[in-house]
């Protein structure tokens, strides 16, 4: 509605790379987690929270990774703001 083009003039990133991203144009960025490893760790703190009930609790990291498509692009600050944006930006 307001002219701003995807890439061009904002960028745009998702989580999860859920299924539907595959119909998106343009292909949605996104950040994707391991939907494994965080049952392992679930799966893993509530076998612990039964067997060892005195135990402190756990902590779990899960890498994620960016999968880069077609919603983002080079930083504004970086190149000319069209005069459209620009004003999207300062209300």
């Amino acid at each position: 509605e307001r002219g701003l083009r995807v890439p061009d003039d904002m960028s745009i990133v998702g989580f999860d790379d859920i299924d539907l991203n595959t119909f998106s144009k343009p292909g949605l960025t996104t950040v994707r987690v391991s939907r494994k490893e965080i049952a392992k760790g679930a799966f893993h703190t509530l076998y612990d929270a039964r067997e060892k009930p005195s135990a402190k609790g756990s902590e779990y990291i899960i890498q994620p990774t960016l999968i880069e498509r077609s919603t983002t692009g080079p930083a504004l600050a970086r190149r000319e703001v069209r005069p459209s944006a620009r004003r999207f930006a300062t209300r």
